[in-house]
């Protein structure tokens, strides 16, 4: 018999984000250096923030939500937060999660220099 081909089987649905944990509502800031930024899927952004105290890992789900800015420099074009982030310096604007002191939701980013 011949196998039916199902037209849709390559196209693939994108995966649901991750269950994300609860956040508080209280805004915390960090500042440190970017050392890993990644974006596992379309919009969400993935950051690692190396600052004195501690490594904060840092999330977006729709990175269009976070707000970029330059304190002290101009930036060269248009920064994809998913590339040009990584050895920069930042002020991290986030919310913490709930019973954890090291991971939170992107609210702003601010390069310096």
């Amino acid at each position: 018999g011949l196998l039916l081909v199902d037209p849709g089987a390559d196209q693939q649905e994108p995966p649901p984000p991750p269950q994300r944990p609860e956040l508080l509502k209280q805004q915390a800031s960090a500042e440190g250096t970017v050392s890993a930024a990644t974006c596992p899927n379309l919009q969400t952004l993935e950051l690692t923030l190396a600052t004195k105290a501690r490594t904060l890992h840092l999330f977006n789900d729709n990175y269009y939500n976070v707000t970029f800015s330059a304190l002290n420099f101009t930036p060269q074009g248009i920064m994809n937060p998913c590339s040009d982030l990584k050895g920069m310096h930042a002020r991290i604007i986030y919310h913490p999660v709930k019973g954890s002191l090291d991971q939170g939701q992107l609210v702003e980013v601010q390069v310096t220099r």
